[in-house]
């Protein structure tokens, strides 16, 4: 369904903790850590600016945690 609507041009916000779910999903992204932003942008291009291989790895770079 929501893939259906961003096939049809509409705007979905979607909040998960699932980093594998949101890989599926999101065109872009918007990681958010303490109420601030810690990152935003397109998916693959965090993955290569942050030179990480997936976005688990990504937020936990971003939060500090190994």
């Amino acid at each position: 369904m929501i893939s259906q609507l961003a096939n049809d041009k509409v705007s979905v916000l979607f909040s998960s903790h699932s980093m594998e779910e949101v890989a599926r999903i999101a065109d872009r992204l918007i990681l958010i850590h303490s109420g601030k932003i810690a990152a935003q942008g397109k998916p693959e291009d965090l993955l290569n600016q942050y030179q990480v291989e997936n976005l688990e790895d990504l937020y936990m770079k971003l939060t500090d945690i190994e």
